[in-house]
């Protein structure tokens, strides 16, 4: 069993010492832009090219956050920003979008890539894509149980990275879209709200059903260790320097002595932060009400640490060895294995009483505020006397000459980017429908002609339908390694049953489709942003692609895509994709279904049931664009999507006729989505 890495998080260059002093083997963080914490501090590019440089004296990794979603117009100052930290030293970038990763990949080969949280991966199969696509680490969703981990990690043949501490989302990282629905403030573009923290009436009951407890998995190291995790996360990019010294304090002891921790040591994370205690209950694979809790007022704070060079744990082995004979140059040379370094003092001279060698030791020993734990060797003629002094000299000189050469940038290898693929001929804009139940697919749906007919892909693995356009599966969104069979077998039976077509929001997603013989859609959870992303879904072979719904119209019309681009014109967008099935968390009886989330507005979110028992939360307003059209397919859209999901047969037909004629009223309050008003 090998020890997992300490990766912690850093906000601000207080953050940073308090995770370095407190035993961090990693840190992770942003600069200004590029980062979906974009509301933290963070780190002017100064401070990070001091901050990378002072890691690497450290013996202390650097991974840095580019994990929001770029458009095309962002794409050549990530490229250079990335350049900028390749050469001042980092070792990793964290990346969620896969068009930046493609460029990053080409652009910098020599440059760690992790699959960031945001990519919602969560089965081997995903991660296996992930590694196809240049990435050298995965980290994993947040809400995987224990045994779901060992599997991937078993199984997959990249490193894996886990969140051991902190809060967590209520939606699966990467598909939740609710704070940019409501607020025009996107997570995955880092200005998250967190409308997940605020309260809602659900079932007849007002509480706060969408806030989690935070994660502590600090009793649960050794499992994680056995299971082939390469690296522990702990949360908090928003949190106090207090709060990161506490929780990386307490992880890092009880790694290096692999154990529990203490009832002390569970106290102070409590202390730290927490929402009314902890919770495991993903990792147990224990969904339920159990998990959920909110801050309280009176919670107490992290004790206040402040920063003093006396901190620094030594933790860079180096060899000492101290040289010279009577009449020769006294010399100390420090090697870290990589890096060596010699100092010279004065001849030596013969002594009646030469000094003794354990006096010599301690004063080569005495490394403290700095990060060196020497291996000394006294290879110096024993009958010489070697002023302490002198010795102590060499020791300075030669460690800050080390201490400069672990600083020094590296050179970088920068290829030029490969041409871009070719864009895909125009062509006639058609409609797609999505349906939720095969009642929908009514008369004046059919009489739109649809390119295709999606169904969920349990609908379409039964559906026996004399359809008079193709049928596409929806893949899941979410499936963990226990659930995977399930959908292998359902793509093969969708197969069986006329599917030609499978939509997928999720790299997990693409092997059960190309096994079953499906062709591959790209739905709205892949967050499609920039042209180099439909480049790596044309070399999947995929046959289409949507736009994310969070693209603004402009940025639309930018994209340079091989593949024809489909848009949502109509329907409940997607809000968020959970674990736990809110509904059976609120009813008395147990059961889980169909509800409505009120809000504090009165606003009411249709929650509907997803695969694996999980909860689909939609927006409240239903995207309506009949009059609109025209300027989506004059952007580039060639696909105009229908997604029906709470309307009952009568009123998807009143839907289908006002998209036809391009007008019409709209069922209910709606919006006009975020494609002609962009997030901030």
């Amino acid at each position: 069993m090998s020890r997992p890495e300490l990766l912690a998080p850093a906000g601000s260059l207080d953050a940073l010492r308090a995770a370095v002093c407190a035993g961090a083997d990693a840190v992770y963080m942003a600069g200004a832009a590029f980062n979906a914490r974009r509301n933290a501090k963070n780190f002017t590019e100064d401070e990070l090219r001091e901050a990378i440089s002072w890691c690497k004296e450290m013996g202390v990794r650097t991974h840095i956050t580019v994990n929001i979603l770029l458009t095309d117009d962002e794409l050549p100052d990530m490229l250079s920003y990335a350049e900028k930290l390749a050469a001042y030293g980092a070792d990793a970038l964290i990346v969620a979008d896969v068009g930046v990763a493609r460029l990053l990949h080409a652009h910098l080969p020599d440059m760690e890539l992790h699959a960031s949280t945001q990519l919602t991966l969560c089965n081997a199969e995903g991660v296996d894509a992930a590694a196809g696509l240049g990435f050298t680490r995965a980290v994993l969703a947040r809400e995987l149980s224990g045994a779901d981990i060992r599997e991937i990690a078993a199984s997959t043949g990249i490193e894996t990275e886990v969140f051991a501490h902190g809060a967590l989302c209520m939606c699966y990282s990467g598909q939740c879209y609710m704070s940019a629905l409501i607020g025009r403030r996107s997570g995955n573009r880092g200005l998250c709200a967190q409308p997940c923290r605020l309260p809602y009436t659900l079932a007849g009951r007002s509480g706060y059903p969408l806030s989690l407890r935070d994660l502590n998995l600090s009793d649960s190291l050794s499992e994680l260790a056995d299971a082939g995790v390469a690296s522990l996360k702990l949360e908090g990019r928003m949190k106090s320097p207090d709060y990161v010294h506490a929780v990386t304090s307490v992880y890092a002891a009880c790694l290096e002595e692999r154990r529990t921790p203490t009832d002390e040591e569970q106290q102070l994370l409590y202390d730290a932060f927490s929402r009314d205690g902890f919770t495991k209950g993903y990792f147990e694979d224990r969904r339920g009400a159990h998990m959920f809790g909110v801050r309280a007022d009176d919670a107490p704070k992290a004790p206040e640490f402040s920063f003093r060079e006396g901190h620094i744990p030594r933790r860079v082995r180096v060899t000492m060895t101290l040289s010279g004979g009577i009449g020769d140059a006294l010399s100390l040379t420090v090697s870290d294995g990589i890096h060596a370094r010699t100092a010279y003092a004065s001849p030596l001279t013969a002594a009646n009483r030469p000094t003794d060698p354990a006096r010599i030791t301690d004063a080569l020993s005495q490394t403290g505020g700095t990060p060196y734990m020497p291996d000394i060797r006294l290879h110096h003629d024993p009958a010489a006397h070697i002023p302490l002094s002198e010795v102590k000299a060499l020791r300075r000189e030669a460690l800050a000459a080390l201490s400069e050469a672990r600083r020094k940038p590296r050179e970088v290898r920068a290829l030029p980017l490969p041409p871009a693929r070719e864009v895909h001929a125009p062509e006639e804009a058609r409609f797609v429908v999505f349906a939720e139940d095969i009642s929908q697919i009514t008369p004046e749906v059919l009489a739109l002609r649809p390119l295709h007919i999606a169904l969920p892909l349990e609908v379409a693995a039964k559906a026996r339908l004399n359809l008079p356009c193709p049928m596409a599966a929806v893949m899941p969104t979410v499936a963990r390694p226990g659930e995977m069979a399930e959908v292998y077998r359902l793509a093969c039976l969708a197969k069986e049953a006329g599917a030609e077509f499978a939509y997928i929001s999720n790299l997990g997603m693409i092997r059960p489709a190309a096994d079953a013989g499906l062709i591959p859609l790209g739905d709205t959870g892949l967050n499609i942003f920039n042209s180099p992303a439909t480049e790596v879904y044309a070399d999947l072979s995929f046959a289409s692609l949507t736009a994310s719904f969070e693209l603004p119209l402009a940025a639309i019309r930018r994209l340079r895509s091989p593949l024809p681009l489909e848009a949502v014109v109509y329907g409940h967008l997607p809000a968020m994709i959970c674990e736990n099935c809110i509904v059976k968390n609120a009813s008395a009886c147990g059961t889980c279904g169909s509800a409505r989330l009120t809000d504090r507005t009165g606003a009411e979110f249709p929650v509907l049931r997803a695969f694996g028992c999980r909860s689909r939360i939609l927006n409240a307003h239903t995207l309506w664009l009949p009059d609109r059209t025209d300027e989506l397919i004059r952007a580039g859209i060639s696909r105009l999507r229908l997604a029906f999901t709470c309307e009952s047969p009568d009123e998807v037909s009143q839907i289908a006729v006002a998209y036809a004629r391009g007008s019409g009223d709209a069922p209910g309050e709606f919006t006009r989505g975020l494609y002609f008003r962009p997030l901030e």
